[in-house]
């Protein structure tokens, strides 16, 4: 176990702190981030109660989300509205960007989910 403090750059009295210990199952576990109070003293106090949590109850476990991935010819217009046309292309490009999409793309991967689309899944 170790408590590791050193200023952040370009922030005054700000101090980050970087906690390392050993879990009694084996596991390293470092959390490494800015101290929430001001003065080295009081972020070295904060750092040893913080590594005194870590080692009695772990780090807590986040739970993945898993988004819903679009297909390709649901993601299409979406595309062309939320940044061809966001970013103010040219009409000509716009439309060549549908036509691409219309064309080429989504006769072939529109049933696809973006992310099954790979170098290997176009070239086939």
């Amino acid at each position: 176990m170790s408590v590791t403090i050193r200023p952040c750059v370009g922030k005054d009295n700000i101090w980050e702190v970087d906690i390392r210990v050993l879990l009694p199952d084996g596991t390293n576990l470092r959390e490494r981030r800015e101290a929430p109070v001001p003065g080295k003293s009081a972020a070295l106090r904060w750092a040893q109660d913080r590594e005194r949590v870590l080692v009695r109850d772990g780090k807590p476990k986040r739970e993945r989300v898993h988004k819903e991935v679009p297909t390709l010819r649901d993601f299409g217009p979406r595309f062309i509205d939320g940044h061809v046309r966001a970013n103010r292309h040219k009409p000509s490009g716009v439309a060549g960007k549908e036509s691409i999409i219309r064309r080429h793309l989504v006769g072939r991967l529109g049933s696809k989910r973006l992310n099954e689309i790979t170098q290997r899944t176009c070239s086939s």
